[in-house]
């Protein structure tokens, strides 16, 4: 008997730490963003690299740029914006497939519009 809640004990712990493991907040990868008014959908592509490329489909509209995730601050620049203009986004991890973002400071417009206020989902 001691030796099953000893056992039981160690398959606990090890669930426990496999849970806080896997959990590693990452934004990189391929996510969506849904414009709750007008349905318009954005593809976010972060890479491992930093570099980032963001599409909008149905506009034909695509632009590639860099990011940086600092605690749960995502630094973003793009070519649209200007290369040496970072827009900052406090992150909050909803679960691993899906973060929202709030806007710390960003004064270009269209970054903005895409990112202020947006659930990030991760495609399958």
């Amino acid at each position: 008997m001691r030796k099953f809640i000893v056992l039981s004990g160690a398959f606990a712990l090890a669930a426990v730490i496999f849970s806080f493991a896997s959990n590693d907040n990452s934004v990189v990868g391929h996510w969506t963003i849904t414009d709750k008014k007008s349905g318009t959908k954005t593809i976010i592509d972060f890479r491992t690299n930093g570099t980032m490329k963001a599409a909008i489909p149905k506009e034909h509209f695509s632009v590639e740029g860099h990011y940086k995730l600092n605690a749960n601050i995502l630094s973003m620049v793009d070519s649209t914006c200007g290369k040496n203009y970072w827009g900052k986004y406090k992150v909050k991890f909803l679960s691993n497939d899906s973060f929202y973002t709030e806007s710390i400071e960003d004064s270009c417009m269209g970054r903005k519009s895409c990112m202020e206020k947006a659930t990030l989902v991760k495609n399958k």
